[in-house]
């Protein structure tokens, strides 16, 4: 069994490191043989190095070196937790982002990819009961259900083991369908959570109503909700908060000018109360047929992953695409070679995509491996085989999401 980013042995770590030094011996260095003074130089580093030169060098490490190191002595363990440290280390370090995903339905654990070391090191999210879904992430902190309820929200910053249980957002306890989305500001780490639940009306046919929530950690309560009666329109299981609008996935079957199916987009600008429902004006049509589509943030700008149908042939995919929405038009960004696309067959239409900073996850059904994308470079990339029996797993199992490793963030 491969180790865990967080197995090790303190006291061995630290036999390695640390060594017997007593001061006042030092006054009697002159005497002592060369051997005996060659044996003595072995001493304890934070006797020799300044607390901020030692901080500087622990910040250096990789983030789970760095959690490592505060095993090592009380003095390290107290440096690395100090608020001076996490503001050394935030300046220091811009890691990229981790991808989590389930290992088992029953329980919470799980495997991480670093692309750093591009390893799979096994992991276990703090405070989950079971695999959940939806999960959403931003930056360092994840939001998620740790029951079957959706009504049970928790945020946590998954590296630190901090987290902070949210009030019970009200509206339906089981809708039909729900899309989950967080947003952190950079500045102040202040955290905003959206939710939007669309439930289906027993008793009126194609009717659908829906409920946009959104909890402020700065005023630490949920804003009033905003309750639509939608006619036209259901809403999806994705959702991105960017730039202080919340856009979710749509879906239509009324007729809308629409030249690519009916999928698509609203948005929501966050604290304004009010949404426009006309799908003839409002309405941000997909830029191709879609079977799959997957809502991200990165940098400020919505980037969508999706899968094109091809044309009357009942929902064959032609490939996936990566768009960004600018001006409300899609700009595509670049296809799936199609030797990575073969990868993905028969199931090509069914995959999980997350992203933070300039990369993008996706994340196929009964692939082992991970499909790591460069925006900037534009680059695709397999990551290395998954390393558990993941054909032995239920459907649920196969999502995922990314965060970025992160000390200096708390819910």
């Amino acid at each position: 069994m491969e180790p865990s980013w967080t197995e090790y042995e303190p006291h061995a770590i630290a036999s390695e490191i640390m060594y017997d030094y007593n001061p006042s011996e030092d006054e009697d260095a002159n005497l002592l043989s060369d051997e005996d003074h060659e044996e003595n130089n072995n001493v304890c580093i934070n006797c020799i190095l300044p607390d901020d030169l030692v901080a500087h060098v622990l910040a250096l490490l990789p983030v789970a070196d760095i959690v490592t190191a505060g095993c090592v002595c009380k003095k390290w363990y107290e440096l690395v937790h100090s608020w001076e440290f996490l503001k050394v280390a935030s300046v220091v370090k811009s890691p990229k982002s981790w991808y989590f995903i389930f290992t088992y339905f029953d329980k919470p654990f799980g495997h991480i990819y670093d692309p750093d070391c591009e390893k799979w090191q096994r992991f276990e999210l703090p405070y989950v009961e079971i695999t959940t879904y939806p999960i959403a992430s931003f930056s360092g902190l994840l939001c998620f259900t740790p029951s079957h309820s959706i009504r049970d929200l928790h945020v946590c910053n998954p590296i630190t083991k901090k987290y902070r249980k949210l009030e019970d957002p009200r509206g339906s306890d089981c809708p039909d369908y729900s899309a989950l989305a967080i947003s952190v500001s950079r500045v102040s780490h202040s955290y905003t959570v959206a939710m939007v639940r669309s439930t289906k009306d027993r008793t009126e046919g194609m009717v659908w109503d829906v409920e946009i929530d959104v909890f402020s950690s700065e005023k630490l309560a949920w804003e009033p909700s905003l309750k639509l009666v939608a006619q036209e329109w259901r809403g999806g299981c994705d959702s991105a908060i960017c730039d202080g609008v919340l856009y979710f996935a749509v879906y239509t079957w009324r007729p809308v000018p629409i030249a690519h199916g009916q999928s698509g987009l609203l948005a929501y600008r966050l604290g304004s109360q009010s949404l426009a429902c006309d799908m003839r004006e409002d309405f941000i049509p997909a830029p191709f047929r879609l079977s799959c589509m997957r809502l991200i943030s990165l940098k400020d700008e919505l980037v969508m992953v999706g899968a094109i149908e091809i044309a009357g042939r009942g929902g064959m995919i032609e490939g996936v695409g990566v768009w960004v929405l600018r001006r409300r038009q899609w700009v595509e960004i670049s296809r799936m070679p199609g030797r990575f696309l073969r990868r993905f067959r028969p199931y090509e239409d069914l995959f999980h995509s997350s992203g933070f900073g300039e990369l993008i996850y996706i994340q196929g059904y009964d692939s082992r491996r991970l499909l790591v994308f460069n925006v900037e470079t534009k680059q695709w990339k397999w990551s290395r085989s998954f390393p558990a029996n993941r054909r032995k797993c239920p459907l649920e199992v196969y999502g995922g999401t990314c965060f970025e490793p992160r000390l200096d963030i708390a819910p």
